[in-house]
């Protein structure tokens, strides 16, 4: 079984293209795909993927995250998810760790050099700390 890592934030950029991308892979019967969503400030999660905060009572998946299980489940691919909380960059590295991955999948939001300083490099960071092989899928909409 080849296994394949996708961490999706709040953001729709490049989900699908991802999901097309992990689809197009040679034996996809033997893909097993494991989404990671990291929150920050959660206190529970439930075994439906929600979660809650004491700040906000109840907080549902983001649409990116329910949009990409959907995605997988009508294109026949299984795919799990993995909601934690915590630093994103140091969660999906676990994440990997723990999952025996083979590969991450990407989906890039594609900001400017400066918004990249400004809102940091979760998708830099993975590449230079994944022990894992990474793929970055650029959103369809950026040219």
């Amino acid at each position: 079984m080849y296994s394949v890592l996708v961490p999706i934030g709040t953001a729709d950029a490049g989900v699908s293209r991802a999901v097309e991308t992990i689809a197009s892979f040679p034996g996809r019967d033997e893909l097993s795909v494991v989404i990671v969503h990291v929150a920050r400030d959660v206190d529970f999660i439930g075994s439906d993927g929600s979660y809650v905060s004491l700040d906000q009572e109840d907080l549902s998946l983001p649409s990116a995250v329910e949009s990409a299980m959907e995605a997988f489940e009508d294109r026949g691919i299984s795919a799990q998810l993995v909601v934690r909380e915590g630093d994103e960059v140091d969660e999906i590295l676990e994440t990997i760790n723990d999952e025996s991955i083979d590969q991450v999948v990407v989906p890039d939001k594609r900001r400017s050099p400066v918004g990249k300083v400004i809102f940091g490099g979760t998708t830099l960071s993975l590449i230079r700390n994944s022990p894992a092989p990474v793929t970055v899928v650029p959103s369809p909409n950026v040219k």
